[in-house]
Formats: structure tokens, C-alpha cells, sequence
């Protein structure tokens, strides 16, 4: 199965339902739209003056105040399913407008940016427990996928 490693709090908001666009610089390869893939929690954790206050709070609301201890790293979290990809062509009014004419909310979540990627994910599937794993950058093969991990 191929795998996505993201810092966290990312990581887990995809994993808590709260997150359902990863957005990215790359289009997601063609063959993997409408598959699986699986989340991967990286040992970094994004800076707190980095944060969204939104994000800050949603990923608080997981894990509390001291998430940066709490937030599974090293781990893939979840696997969820790649639905669609589009680019980001401008944004207005807190809309992200993709190359199709349709537009989207500006998740504070992501970045939107012309030119980034969004990908949109859903069929989330989590783990009852984090499932260690050592990450690596882009999508990786991850085949230590063990079907019993999942709730």
C-alpha cells in the first residue's frame, strides 16, 4: 500500500475526520485516484507559531493542551481513500477556484495557494492503535499493513 507521511498535527487531523484535503505541490499520480492509501505520522511536529489558531485548537481538541507530547509520530495512523485532485487556479473571498471552474472553502488546514494541489480524501479508516513506522518523503510503499490493525 502505498503510504503519506505528514507532521504532525496534520497527521492526526486526517485521522480524526477533521482534515479531508491534504493539499500538496504534486499532483497525487494518476492510478491512485479512488485507491487507498494509508497516513503516516512523521516524527516532526509542526511549530506552534506556524499554526492556524483553528488548527492549534482542533488538534488541542484531540489530544489537549500538551497534543506536541500526545500526537502519535513514527506511526501510520490511518488509511484513507485519494477521491479527486485538483489544482488551485486563484483564490477569492476565502474560496480555493480549481481548473474545472468549481470552487471550495479555504480550510485553514492547508495551504491553498495558486498552483497546490488538492487532494480529497475520504473513506477514512483508522487504526486502534498507531502502527510504528519509519516514514519517508513523497508516497512510500508501506508493507507492513497488517488488516487486524484496523477498528
Amino acid at each position: 500500500m502505498k503510504c503519506l507521511t505528514l507532521h504532525q498535527p496534520w497527521a492526526s487531523l486526517i485521522a480524526s475526520g477533521q482534515k479531508t484535503v491534504e493539499t500538496r505541490s504534486w499532483r497525487p499520480p494518476a492510478s491512485l485516484v479512488g485507491e487507498r492509501i494509508a497516513i503516516h505520522a512523521g516524527r516532526r511536529v509542526a511549530a506552534q507559531a506556524g499554526l492556524h489558531p483553528e488548527t492549534a485548537l482542533a488538534i488541542a481538541g484531540i489530544y489537549g493542551p500538551r497534543w506536541r507530547e500526545s500526537a502519535p509520530r513514527g506511526a501510520v495512523v490511518c488509511t484513507v481513500r485519494i477521491a479527486a485532485a485538483h489544482q488551485v487556479r486563484r483564490v477569492e473571498q476565502g474560496l480555493a477556484w480549481v481548473d474545472d471552474g468549481v470552487s471550495y472553502r479555504v480550510s485553514p488546514h492547508g495551504d491553498y495557494s495558486p498552483g497546490r494541489w488538492l487532494w480529497f480524501l475520504d473513506d477514512l479508516i483508522c487504526f486502534e492503535r498507531p502502527v510504528p513506522a519509519i516514514g519517508h518523503q513523497r508516497l512510500w510503499n508501506w508493507r507492513d499493513y497488517d488488516p487486524s490493525d484496523i477498528l
